[in-house]
């Protein structure tokens, strides 16, 4: 009897713990993720950026907020993944052209018109939802959702480039690899430069050129130094949100279901503001100085037959995801 009272007397002494512990730790505090962004608080990108936030904060009903850091002041585009990866920061914003390196599958999404700019930008994206899921998982790291770039220029300090000779002897700053294969075939010499670093080497003449789209572009002021503006009508590269795995893995499935679904509803929702703030991009700039060429659609055809080719360099290092969205883009291109 004496055992079974002393052993009554620990389980409720137990219970009694574990109760005031509860009444001490009182409801689950809020997490604020660190969001490392590599373009400023003012750039079109932050249109969706800042959309996805809210939405995700106002479902989670202040669960899950967020603390963004723009303008590459945690970490530079270059160094974003391998910081969300580590544990280093919560949350990244990556881009395809900086990525290919490391995660060689998502190669597919960096070059020149490489996708579909208009409406089917969703319908495109809601099937390569789950592939990018499985790749970027192999890679320890957790997709969440995705925003195109339609409106890519290039930037000049002295002429406009409409066909291939226009190219000839340019040092012109390329995002990533494909992007200087494609500028490789039209003629000019490729250079790879953290977007921070663009407007000054334009200004010394380090580089003659730039690939960007119009509100970057505007954000870094590089038709200041560079006010030769090629229009190519085409979208260029692809910006991800990633975020750590075993931060998303300690928010309560409710919260991740719920950040899983409005990525989805952001990624296909993200290309028309964009899409409108590139004409406003462009608008502005041309109103500071730009002088702005769009190439006719013979000169679009042009440079797609010339660095058409980047596509069968990317088939020879890419896997099976990789494969897989080559074949998907292919159709909605």
């Amino acid at each position: 009897m004496r055992g079974s009272r002393g052993g009554f007397r620990a389980c409720s002494a137990a219970v009694m713990l574990a109760v005031v512990a509860l009444l001490v730790a009182g409801p689950a505090v809020a997490v604020d993720l660190r969001y490392s962004i590599f373009h400023t608080k003012t750039d079109a990108f932050s249109i969706a950026e800042d959309k996805w936030m809210e939405i995700v904060t106002k479902r989670t009903e202040g669960r899950v907020k967020f603390k963004p850091a723009y303008a590459g002041t945690l970490f530079t585009l270059t160094e974003v993944f391998d910081a969300v990866q580590s544990g280093a920061v919560e949350m990244g914003l990556v881009a395809a052209s900086v990525l290919s390196g490391k995660v060689p599958d998502i190669s597919a999404f960096e070059p020149l018109g490489a996708y579909s700019e208009g409406p089917r930008f969703a319908e495109m994206m809601k099937e390569a939802g789950p592939i990018l899921e499985a790749m970027f998982a192999q890679h320890r790291v957790v997709y969440l959702w995705s925003q195109g770039a339609p409106g890519v220029i290039n930037v000049c300090r002295n002429r406009h480039t409409k066909v291939p000779e226009d190219y000839k002897g340019l040092k012109l700053r390329a995002a990533g690899r494909w992007q200087s294969i494609q500028m490789r075939a039209m003629g000019a010499t490729p250079i790879v430069l953290d977007p921070g670093s663009q407007y000054q080497a334009l200004q010394t003449g380090t580089i003659d050129c730039a690939l960007a789209v119009n509100n970057l572009a505007l954000s870094f002021k590089l038709h200041e130094p560079a006010r030769f503006i090629t229009q190519y009508g085409m979208p260029v590269n692809l910006s991800i949100t990633i975020i750590n795995p075993k931060v998303f893995e300690s928010l309560s499935p409710e919260d991740r279901k719920i950040i899983q679904e409005v990525s989805r509803e952001v990624t296909a929702g993200s290309m028309l503001p964009l899409t409108e703030a590139q004409i406003a991009a462009a608008a502005k700039m041309k109103e500071q100085g730009a002088n702005h060429y769009y190439l006719s659609e013979g000169e679009r055809k042009i440079f797609q037959e010339v660095s058409r080719g980047v596509y069968d360099e990317i088939r020879k290092v890419v896997g099976e995801h990789g494969k897989k969205l080559l074949e998907l883009m292919s159709r909605y291109r």
